[in-house]
């Protein structure tokens, strides 16, 4: 597969470019990382739009403990990109979060969910990031974002159970939890969970029979 399109540079120069950038990969599996980043740093001066050398150089960046050079190379492989890339999105969200700059983190997963809507790890990402940046009420709409696409499943429904309860919205938090437990009735470990949100909201009574209760129907418990 060809890193560069036939378009983008004269068969010398490409042919030079892709001779050191593929000599790079040869050393990074032979995990001579030094000498790997300095042939990837030279191809990229011989092609400056290679956004596949700004991805390998951002990664072998940080691995070589040079963190703010790893960031600012990912956020130019992200910039430069022309379409969409899982991977170069993924890492400039990771980097990120390893600097503690959660709310641009999220951003970047808000746009990976935009571009991938059927991927659940993008939401929960997104959602814990805001959290993290101690923006609730945004992780919350994310969270029921993934709702929306998804359904009711124990991913979204228990990081909205965190999230109401970090907020002390006890309430929300355990309507949250009955409508997991009502979709999916027959899951002892949900109903589990949904005992635990009673208890933290100071509903025992309701804690203690959470077992005995058949949300197929939802006949009162007593």
């Amino acid at each position: 597969m060809r890193t560069i399109s036939q378009s983008d540079l004269d068969y010398t120069s490409q042919k030079k470019f892709e001779d050191v950038f593929f000599e790079a990969n040869k050393q990074k599996v032979l995990k001579n990382k030094e000498k790997a980043l300095e042939l990837y740093t030279t191809a990229l001066g011989l092609y400056p739009q290679s956004h596949a050398t700004m991805y390998q150089i951002a990664k072998l960046s940080y691995q070589l403990d040079k963190y703010m050079e790893a960031m600012i190379m990912a956020e130019k492989t992200v910039r430069t990109a022309r379409t969409y890339n899982h991977w170069y999105y993924g890492l400039l969200a990771q980097y990120y979060n390893k600097f503690g700059k959660y709310a641009e983190s999220a951003a970047v997963f808000h746009k990976m969910i935009e571009n991938e809507p059927n991927v659940k790890e993008n939401y929960i990402e997104c959602a814990n990031q805001y959290y993290n940046a101690k923006l609730l009420d945004e992780a919350i709409e994310v969270l029921k974002k993934m709702q929306t696409y998804f359904g009711v499943e124990k991913e979204s429904s228990t990081r909205l159970d965190f999230v109401y309860s970090a907020m002390g919205e006890k309430e929300k938090a355990i309507f949250e939890m009955e409508k997991l437990v009502e979709a999916f009735p027959d899951d002892v470990q949900y109903k589990g969970y949904l005992s635990e949100t009673y208890m933290k909201g100071g509903r025992n009574k309701e804690a203690a029979c959470t077992f005995r209760k058949d949300y197929s129907t939802r006949p009162k418990c007593g």
